[in-house]
């Protein structure tokens, strides 16, 4: 789900949806997929999309963000065994959601007060 649509407004009927929300949703599946499964089957090892499999829609956006914001970089460096051709794809496609999270200001919080805490190793939404 693209994280302009984890919101309140949206599960109350109150927001269309977009093409690019439809294609940001694509690319949440297709790196989803990478990081979770081994060609066919589920791996053992949990990474962090894992963290995105939950009811709350308020803990999804967190963890989403916390992964665009921090944990793209160490998955470029040790991308999923069975998925090193398709994830630099995956890798591109993560940076257009998140310069246009940017772009698109939704992010209008006080910097020092909510994206601070998310990226600290310590906070509760960062961890895995």
């Amino acid at each position: 789900m693209p994280l302009e649509l984890l919101n309140s407004k949206y599960w109350a009927g109150a927001i269309e949806t977009t093409y690019y929300q439809g294609l940001e949703s694509l690319i949440w599946a297709f790196t989803f997929v990478l990081l979770n499964f081994d060609c066919d089957r589920k791996t053992e090892t949990k990474r962090a999309a894992s963290a995105w499999l939950t009811g709350d829609y308020v803990t999804c956006f967190e963890k989403k963000l916390c992964f665009l914001m921090r944990d793209v970089i160490p998955c470029i460096k040790n991308p999923p065994e069975a998925w090193k051709t398709q994830w630099p794809l995956a890798v591109d496609l993560l940076w257009v959601i998140l310069s246009q999270l940017c772009r698109r200001q939704l992010i209008m919080w006080d910097s020092q007060a909510v994206l601070e805490p998310i990226l600290d190793d310590t906070h509760h939404s960062c961890r895995s």
